[in-house]
């Protein structure tokens, strides 16, 4: 059963346990080191070109799940305590939808396009990075700092169109015959206010899939989220006219119709 965004941060307790303020220290000293570091002036540099330095640096933090198991990379982007979320290719569910993040009183959180908080973890005791649960989930996650990135070996994200998804596709269960049709919503160029994810469904949608509302596309996987930014599905593409995935871990298949 899915929990609200706000039950799921309530019972985050667990992950609020009493944290020495050295360690706090220490994981905040880490990412200042990491980012801020690498965002910072650099002798002999003039103010322009530090500004174009900080404008394309980047530090590359690794998303690990409670074995210890690499699950995908976050890179991150910014100065002070706030700035933006390029999430990778395997990012599981919410996490896929990042696009922000902000340091509140030590603790690392992720926001989404809306702002809204998907993910807050504290500082290891080691100081090695923060640990916490998403927020559709429960699922726990440690996001450590790794190698940093820049303008030389920045990561090359592949190209997507749009208009390949636009239309009309069927989302059914490996082995169904019927499923539901999903529309994926072409925007009116002639309104500025038009939503430009919109997604529509039908009835007889396997799983969580008839209650999709809106797409989101980050190195190559597709995430569908309700219209609370509740994850649904995430999928990748295996060809031109069709996306693979899950929705509340059951197999699911689009196909262009």
């Amino acid at each position: 059963m899915r929990l609200s965004t706000l039950t799921a941060f309530s019972a985050l307790a667990f992950a609020a346990a009493a944290v020495p303020a050295q360690a706090q220290t220490d994981g905040e000293q880490i990412f200042r080191s990491v980012l801020q570091g690498l965002l910072g002036p650099q002798p002999g540099a003039t103010q322009q070109q530090q500004q174009q330095a900080a404008a394309q640096a980047q530090a590359r933090f690794d998303v690990s799940d409670l074995t210890g198991r690499d699950t995908c990379d976050l890179i991150l982007s910014g100065a002070g305590d706030r700035g933006a979320v390029e999430p990778q290719a395997g990012c599981p569910g919410v996490l896929g939808t990042a696009r922000q993040w902000q340091r509140v009183e030590g603790d690392l959180m992720l926001m989404n396009a809306q702002g809204t908080a998907i993910w807050r973890g504290q500082p290891n005791p080691r100081g090695e990075g923060w640990t916490g649960g998403v927020a559709d989930t429960f699922r726990v996650y440690t996001i450590a700092p790794g190698a940093a990135v820049g303008p030389g070996n920045a990561p090359s994200s592949p190209s997507f169109d749009a208009a390949t998804l636009h239309g009309d596709w069927r989302a059914a269960e490996p082995g169904q015959t019927r499923g539901c049709r999903v529309t994926f919503v072409k925007p009116d160029p002639n309104n500025r206010y038009a939503v430009q994810n919109a997604v529509r469904t039908e009835r007889g949608c396997p799983a969580y899939v008839g209650e999709v509302t809106n797409w989101y596309e980050s190195n190559g996987t597709l995430t569908l989220t309700d219209s609370s930014g509740n994850v649904m599905a995430t999928l990748t593409r295996s060809s031109a006219d069709r996306w693979t995935g899950a929705s509340d871990e059951v197999p699911v298949i689009f196909t262009r119709l």
